[in-house]
């Protein structure tokens, strides 16, 4: 499976999760079973990244959106921001600039084009912390 396509499976996982706001392992276990193509390491990865810090990545959405806070966040795009998020702090395998463009890919497929240029800019804020 390319990585385009694990990336947009995960976002789904992620979704569906947020919307139960069941993070668990269970959950995680339950959606790998209907994987027809299997589970990667960068999935299982990307699911731990956002399972151990959704705390801090929810933080960073926070911080970096301006006039808009998690609870506000349509799902869709709360998903595509958690997945990105991860993979810039926590998966060092994924260059940052890899993470920002494939999440605005999936926010112009998922969801609207406010919506991505929204996403483009959070990721950009918060890419341009970590240089500091």
């Amino acid at each position: 499976m390319a990585r385009t396509e694990e990336r947009e499976n995960l976002m789904k996982m992620i979704y569906q999760m947020g919307i139960q706001n069941d993070f668990s392992r269970e959950e995680y276990e339950k959606f790998a079973e209907i994987q027809t193509s299997g589970i990667t390491k960068y999935f299982a990865d990307g699911y731990l990244a956002v399972s151990s810090h959704l705390e801090e990545i929810d933080a960073a959405i926070d911080r970096y959106s301006r006039n808009w806070k998690v609870s506000r966040l349509p799902g869709v795009d709360l998903a595509i921001l958690r997945l990105a998020l991860a993979e810039i702090y926590y998966l060092e395998e994924i260059p940052v600039s890899v993470a920002i463009n494939e999440a605005v890919e999936l926010a112009k497929k998922y969801s609207t084009e406010k919506s991505s240029r929204f996403i483009n800019g959070v990721l950009g804020s918060a890419a341009h912390a970590l240089d500091r």
